[in-house]
């Protein structure tokens, strides 16, 4: 049996001089959590073992349309309870955010902000030491988001008109029908967030981040 010990990739002077010039220190804390607004509320469910899972509110979809038992069912889903957020204030003003930019702003984009504004009191951004000019907050987002989906279906329009022109409809119905499709959807601006890129084009994107400073 070998007892030697692992060999560090680099000589223990190399190392330590790394860990000196280049130390990383966690200062500031801030996260979103169901049932939780920040982190003592999350701890504390933690402490009292809360359980966070809730039934679907009526606020984010409707389980008649899209629930079913059946776990195989096509284009359904079979679980009706989840952990939700609770509902978070959000000024736009506060972030510098024109009102007329949040219909195409992802709700994950603006929960981001207030963490990143959470964080940054966390850390001490209040004090005469902070210099904003000198800070910096990156925000990563991966998936499909709750904005994503949306502007892509309305891509889907020109295979919506195909389907029912072959239903034997008139192309001033498939016209009327598509138009009222796309309405039912958010608008498909260019309009640069100021949070994430990933949905600063109608087809957005699975991935983006940004880095944004206090000023």
């Amino acid at each position: 049996m070998n007892t030697s010990k692992p060999t560090s990739p680099l000589p223990d002077a190399e190392l330590g001089r790394r860990l000196a010039d280049e130390p990383v220190a966690i200062v500031g804390l801030s996260a979103l959590f169901p049932k939780s607004r920040d982190l003592r509320e999350f701890w504390g469910n933690v402490m009292s073992a809360a359980d966070c899972i809730e039934d679907v509110p009526s606020t984010h979809w409707d389980v008649a349309e899209h629930y079913d038992p059946d776990p195989a069912a096509p284009d359904k889903t079979y679980a009706r309870r989840g952990g939700f957020m609770p509902t978070v204030p959000f000024n736009p003003m506060e972030f510098g955010l024109p009102p007329t930019t949040l219909e195409v702003t992802d709700v994950l984009q603006l929960l981001s902000l207030v963490v990143a504004r959470d964080v940054l009191r966390d850390a001490g951004a209040d004090r005469p030491w902070y210099r904003p000019e000198r800070t910096g907050v990156v925000l990563g987002v991966t998936g499909a988001n709750q904005l994503t989906q949306p502007l892509s279906a309305r891509l889907q329009t020109p295979v919506l008109k195909e389907v029912v022109r072959s239903c034997g409809l008139s192309e001033r119905d498939a016209e009327e029908i598509a138009e009222k499709f796309r309405l039912a959807f958010a608008p498909g601006r260019r309009t640069p967030s100021p949070a994430c890129s990933a949905t600063s084009s109608p087809a957005g994107s699975p991935t983006g981040s940004t880095s944004a400073a206090p000023t």
